[in-house]
């Protein structure tokens, strides 16, 4: 038996990782997906590509799938913003802090 995927267009894409991050959610639905680059240097796009036979499902909950994907992708970069933050709040912190003992230690002699 062999399986021939009849391809059809699902969506394009200008943003390479968000094209990506869509391609994996679809596979990980278990749809065989495939991502295509297309265009040149200056116009790339990203097109997904879906077979045929599972087109319009897919096609009926893909804005779901992009606006959840849109929404991981903030909610990560606001984490790794907010825990840079944080490491700078520490390091002034501690700085602060070995700088008092070292300034109670002078006092102290």
């Amino acid at each position: 038996m062999q399986i021939t995927n009849q391809w059809q267009e699902l969506c394009r894409f200008t943003d390479q990782t968000l094209a990506r991050a869509v391609a994996t959610s679809i596979a990980a639905m278990e749809f065989d997906v495939r991502l295509i680059e297309i265009g040149n240097l200056n116009q790339r796009q990203y097109v997904i590509e879906v077979d045929c036979e599972h087109f319009d499902a897919l096609n009926e909950i893909l804005q779901e799938i992009v606006d959840e994907q849109i929404e991981f992708d903030e909610l990560l970069e606001f984490n790794c913003t907010t825990r840079s933050r944080q490491r700078i709040i520490i390091i002034i912190a501690l700085t602060g802090v070995v700088e008092v003992i070292a300034i109670l230690g002078l006092i102290e002699l």
